[in-house]
């Protein structure tokens, strides 16, 4: 359990750095794309920062069952004449975790609340996620069918969608804006307010909107990007960009619905239309926030105004690509055991490869290749760079107390037979020994 909270720890914690890259990546092009293509950055973004926190975990739990698996090299050199000498961690090794792993290294109890604490908005993220597109579908499957005459007009309609596919319309009085439902077979859902307020073509160019979306396939897409929201810890540059995905998305729904329909104004009024039926303000006060809905509309009525786009400049270029590259930096680095450049030892991995600190602290943690220190002819792993930085700093403290002898008998001790004694790592020469009463051993210590 612990090691694998500090490896969802490290992992969370390097999620957090680079989803603020991606957010100011996303700002820097934003002005050069237009809607189709800030919906296609945005989406990007966010399946790269999947795709690195993945990589980040998976390296995480390679170098754990690499450390566990713990070959013994001891064998393979015991009868050749090599000098003890220490391993010397090359570049990539040092750099590739960063200050951050050592920080979660350093600190398990954070690792694993952080961990604890991702499980848990996960969870919690994915049941309402769950619990409201089971309600969704209920309401379509219980909406009722439009009257004959609207209904055929929207018939044509959906007969003009590019892919054919089996798409039903009906009316219900359970939600207050048009929604559409399922990915398989949709169901567009009209509000019956709707129906009594505005014109059959008003009607007919919003269920074209929803139909856009279903040409899009945007409800697959919104459903994945739910998931996403959720497995990232809902951070709010995550979020930021979700909001961003979606705005995009409505305008390119609303560019596709106005060629589909011939004409802007009618697609126009139905929209504000149906935000002052949803709102049931005054329509004024509507127009006074000046939301997406009237940037919409605006963008509607007169395209060329609002899709103006800057040149990419000189520095901002180079800021993009600086932003990119920082952003993939970890997909880039050499597997961890290429990143090292590992010199054989004649000395056994003392403690199952557990980490020295996190063992006295009683928190056990399996060490890393990485992360190796030679002491009094013992090999001992570590979880982070700093972990063993502290090791370095005092190692009479963290290291074993007898790195030759038990101290009940004085045989040679096994270095995977251990136990932590007053605070002390102390090893034994076999199992049975190590099982007497901690003050016998603490006699023993002191003779």
């Amino acid at each position: 359990m612990y090691e694998f909270a500090l490896v969802m720890g490290w992992a969370l914690a390097h999620m957090i750095w680079q989803a603020i890259v991606a957010g100011l990546l996303f700002v820097v092009m934003r002005g050069v794309l237009g809607p189709r293509g800030r919906h296609a950055l945005g989406l990007g973004l966010i399946a790269a920062l999947l795709v690195l926190a993945a990589t980040n975990v998976s390296r995480g739990i390679v170098d754990q069952n690499v450390a566990a698996a713990r070959p013994d090299q001891a064998g393979v050199f015991a009868s050749q004449t090599v000098p003890e000498v220490s391993v010397v961690p090359g570049p990539s090794a040092e750099a590739a975790p960063g200050a951050m792993a050592s920080f979660v290294g350093d600190h398990i109890h954070w690792a694993i609340a952080l961990s604890a604490f991702w499980a848990a908005i996960a969870l919690f993220s994915m049941v309402r996620l769950l619990g409201g597109w089971l309600v969704l579908l209920r309401i379509a499957h219980q909406g009722r069918p439009l009257p004959k005459d609207l209904s055929s007009l929207l018939d044509v309609r959906i007969q003009q969608l590019p892919r054919r596919r089996d798409v039903r319309v009906r009316m219900t009085s359970r939600m207050r804006v048009p929604t559409v439902v399922g990915v398989v077979n949709p169901t567009v859902l009209i509000p019956e307010e709707l129906l009594r307020r505005l014109s059959h073509a008003e009607i007919e160019a919003i269920v074209v909107h929803e139909l856009s979306h279903v040409a899009r396939h945007d409800v697959a897409t919104n459903l994945l990007q739910h998931v996403a929201e959720a497995l990232l810890l809902r951070h709010p540059v995550v979020g930021w960009l979700s909001q961003q995905i979606r705005r995009d998305r409505e305008l390119c729904c609303d560019a596709l619905a106005a060629r589909w329909l011939g004409h802007r104004t009618v697609l126009a009024r139905g929209l504000a239309k149906a935000e002052f039926v949803r709102c049931g303000e005054a329509f004024p006060a509507v127009a006074a926030t000046e939301g997406d809905l009237v940037f919409r509309i605006r963008n509607l009525v007169d395209p060329t105004e609002c899709s103006v786009r800057r040149p990419l400049g000189l520095g901002s270029a180079a800021l993009a690509v600086l932003l990119t590259s920082f952003l993939l930096l970890p997909l880039m680095e050499a597997p961890p055991e290429a990143a090292q450049n590992v010199v054989a030892l004649s000395t056994e991995v003392a403690l199952e490869g557990l980490d020295p600190i996190s063992l006295v602290r009683g928190l056990p943690v399996v060490g890393s290749p990485r992360w190796e220190r030679e002491y009094m002819g013992l090999r001992y792993r570590f979880a982070s760079q700093g972990s063993r930085n502290k090791f370095d700093s005092d190692p009479t403290r963290f290291a074993a107390v007898n790195p030759k002898h038990c101290p009940i008998d004085g045989k040679d001790i096994k270095p995977d037979c251990h136990r932590v004694v007053d605070g002390r790592i102390v090893l034994f020469c076999c199992s049975n020994a190590l099982r007497l009463p901690e003050q016998l051993i603490v006699r023993a210590l002191t003779r």
